[in-house]
């Protein structure tokens, strides 16, 4: 059902697309109404395809739908990807040099942090132990996103 849902959204979208190209407005919301007629029309034809193959293979086998329809999920998991893999490498570079922004020594929350270790002596006791114990979780997070990451078994607790 999703692979109908996002056919259709496809559709929709390419239908959209030349409603904002179009220099008339009467022009655009004709495309646009024709966009989403030509999506419901293609998104039941599909899950009328779909309700044939399921009732097909369900009377064949002597069957109900929620077995058919579980079968055909196994299936469909088993097939390798149509589409190419999202380049992980690239996300990963990102993602490391927006991570070694985190409480760098330009980072706010850092700057603020500096300025408390000034103070540690006058900080009310109550008020030192919640901000210990919030650093604490932080790096017990950040373990076990590293241990996760490493394949390693991960603690995470949710906080």
């Amino acid at each position: 059902m999703d692979a109908i849902a996002t056919e259709a959204k496809a559709i929709h979208r390419s239908y959209e697309h030349a409603a904002k190209a179009s220099p008339s407005k009467k022009h655009a919301e004709k495309l646009r109404e024709k966009g989403r007629t030509v999506a419901r029309t293609a998104a039941k034809q599909a899950a009328a395809k779909l309700r044939k193959e399921v009732d097909k293979r369900g009377s064949a086998k002597g069957i109900g739908w929620q077995t058919v329809t579980a079968e055909m999920r196994l299936a469909r998991a088993e097939k390798p990807p149509d589409k190419k893999l999202p380049d992980v490498k690239q996300f990963v570079v990102k993602l490391t040099a927006d991570l070694t922004q985190i409480l760098s020594s330009k980072d706010i929350r850092w700057m603020k942090l500096n300025e408390i270790v000034k103070f540690r002596d006058d900080i009310d006791p109550d008020c030192k132990n919640n901000l210990t114990v919030a650093l604490d979780r932080l790096i017990d997070r950040c373990q076990a996103m590293k241990d996760a990451i490493n394949g390693e078994r991960a603690k995470l607790k949710s906080s």
